[in-house]
């Protein structure tokens, strides 16, 4: 997702920056494919058809995403924490609101108590939108505008993320999640009670390490860092932190 925001936010150097990222592991060749895509440059097909040989062992999916198979950045399924992932990603590098107003789609799932990894996702979502807010105080403003037109099943968790943002409190966030997932933990069937969902929301981007540096204009040291999966480990340690 952040890579694709890059992409996005910089049209003309598009390809040159596509360039400078080569040659990747068949594992990253994934990673810029799918960049690439969810990118929404006008020529992104032309692109992503551009690297296909370069990309032999990944020609399955870069044609999944020509043929319209694979779902692009907005069409991703939102029951997915890996989704958050991408939209957020997406956000840091490109300060666009869409990808944010799509991530505050999820918080229903926040209040789900029938299925845990419905409200795993939805508590991602909560404490994500809450802990960036506390750092970026324009997601504030928007936080308030989607307010105003949403359902009250968004506006009531929107407005209790403002209210912890504003108190500087958004670690209640995080306890609420702890406990309403060991509660459904606890009632749900044995294959969920022991769900690692600190590891699941750990790796979500949380505008930490790397991508900090890269939303601060350090493309350089963003791009590698966010390839090489130093993220997902940075933000384990920080969400299950006391």
């Amino acid at each position: 997702g952040f890579i694709a925001g890059v992409l996005s936010a910089n049209q003309l150097k598009a390809r040159t920056i596509i360039q400078s990222l080569e040659p990747l592991r068949p594992d990253e060749q994934v990673i810029l494919i799918r960049a690439i895509a969810h990118s929404g440059l006008p020529e992104w097909q032309v692109m992503l058809a551009e690297i296909a040989d370069k990309v032999p062992n990944r020609r399955v999916l870069v044609n999944r995403y020509l043929t319209g198979e694979a779902k692009r950045l907005m069409d991703l399924p939102l029951d997915n924490g890996a989704t958050l992932d991408v939209l957020w990603g997406f956000y840091l590098a490109t300060g666009s609101y869409e990808p944010v107003a799509r991530i505050i789609m999820a918080l229903p799932y926040a209040a789900n108590r029938e299925n845990v990894d419905t409200l795993v996702v939805g508590s991602m979502a909560k404490w994500t939108l809450a802990n960036n807010a506390s750092r970026d105080p324009a997601l504030l403003d928007l936080y308030r505008v989607e307010i105003t037109h949403s359902p009250e099943a968004i506006a009531k968790p929107l407005t209790e993320i403002i209210n912890a943002v504003e108190i500087a409190e958004t670690g209640a966030i995080k306890k609420e999640a702890f406990k309403a997932i060991e509660e459904l933990k606890i009632k749900g069937p044995e294959s969920k009670r022991n769900y690692a969902w600190a590891s699941r929301i750990g790796s979500t981007t949380l505008a930490l390490g790397c991508v900090v540096a890269s939303a601060l204009g350090q493309a350089q040291i963003g791009l590698p860092c966010v390839i090489g999966g130093a993220l997902t480990s940075a933000a384990e340690r920080y969400i299950t932190a006391p």
